[in-house]
């Protein structure tokens, strides 16, 4: 860890949020000696010279209020400005090629754009999203990227999870975790296990905060018509979670759009195998951590699909031991990255001053 105390200006801002990847991410920075600040037009102008990183910019724009909407559209188009009229020094995560929900209006669009012709570099969860990412948006072409994959988003429990020896002639126990929209693919789950859920194969658990009230209520209706459901549509604390996940024999991390997905980040740490979606971050990491823990499926209502993951969840798992998820590690990481972005404020700084210093009288 550094011992230097170095300034950062991030969005969303360093305060609670409503994502566990985030406020873990602010943890681990802050013990790596960043003093955090959040991103706004007057702390962008007022630290000209202060990396800058940002997760989603759909995020400076979106809000369920069109007031609000209007507002934050005001305050981002200034905030872009600013941006450009400073040294290139911003950093984006790629979560996602494209917004799940949000980011769609042309404010918004444009706002992205601008933002993405002045990055200095780019941070992918996974080697192969790099290609992606260019192949989405070849303006990046030419800037540094960087695979700086997730920390431990394992819910803090009292005590190590349990040892699973699973009972072979019982359920077995999946925990679908996830705020309620389409993407995160809790209809087409409940659709594949269907078959599985009403011959007590299986037991399902579905636990996430409602993000869309309308698809939320099509889950409802499709667990209440099922057996061997249990739906916790609400907010799970740190301490419900690790109750489901402890009642678990593996989580479910899939959805329909994006790079990742934390729940394996959650789970995986917590000692809980996953099935997840086939992207290059289920990939790696089943590279790194070995097929005891990470297993795809690529057609979620397919119950022969489901069918076959039933083998694979009985096996006996000897303790993961790895460090793919350390945050001081990650933190580091990010460290270096934003140093290398001053440097080059740096660098453009002094070369200005000679082209200036040269230019004939």
């Amino acid at each position: 860890m550094s011992t230097s105390r170095s300034l950062l200006l991030i969005h969303p801002p360093p305060r609670v949020t409503e994502s566990v990847f985030v406020d873990r991410w602010i943890e681990a920075l802050r013990a790596e000696g960043f003093e955090l600040v959040g991103l706004t037009p007057r702390t962008a102008l007022r630290h000209p010279r202060a990396p800058v990183h940002v997760h989603w910019p759909e995020h400076l724009y979106s809000h369920p209020s069109r007031s609000i909407r209007i507002a934050k559209a005001i305050s981002a188009t200034l905030l872009m400005l600013v941006l450009w009229c400073t040294p290139r020094r911003t950093v984006w995560t790629a979560h996602n090629l494209a917004p799940h929900v949000d980011g769609r209006s042309l404010v918004s669009r444009v706002g992205a754009a601008a933002l993405r012709r002045r990055l200095a570099a780019v941070v992918v969860l996974a080697p192969d999203h790099e290609a992606e990412v260019i192949g989405r948006y070849p303006e990046l072409r030419g800037v540094r990227f960087a695979h700086i994959g997730l920390g431990s988003m394992a819910p803090d429990a009292s005590g190590p999870p349990p040892t699973r020896a699973h009972d072979d002639d019982g359920p077995v126990r999946f925990v679908h975790i996830g705020i309620l929209m389409p993407y995160k693919a809790q209809l087409e789950v409940l659709a594949g296990l269907a078959p599985l859920l009403r011959s007590d194969q299986v037991e399902l658990m579905i636990v996430g905060r409602i993000g869309d009230e309308a698809y939320a209520e099509r889950v409802r209706a499709a667990a209440a018509s099922l057996p061997n459901v249990d739906l916790r549509d609400r907010y799970a604390d740190d301490t419900e979670l690790a109750t489901a996940m402890q009642r678990a024999d593996v989580a479910i991390g899939v959805q329909t759009t994006g790079f990742n997905t934390g729940v394996v980040a959650a789970a995986v740490p917590f000692g809980l195998p996953v099935v997840t979606s086939p992207t290059a971050q289920a990939e790696h990491l089943r590279t790194e951590l070995g097929d005891d823990w990470i297993v795809t499926i690529s057609d979620l209502t397919d119950p022969e699909e489901w069918r076959s993951v039933l083998g694979w969840a009985r096996r006996e798992r000897a303790p993961l031991q790895t460090d793919v998820f350390d945050w001081a590690t990650i933190a580091a990481r990010h460290r270096e990255l934003y140093e290398s972005a001053t440097r080059s404020i740096g660098a453009s700084s002094e070369a200005a001053a000679e082209r200036a210093t040269a230019r004939p009288r």
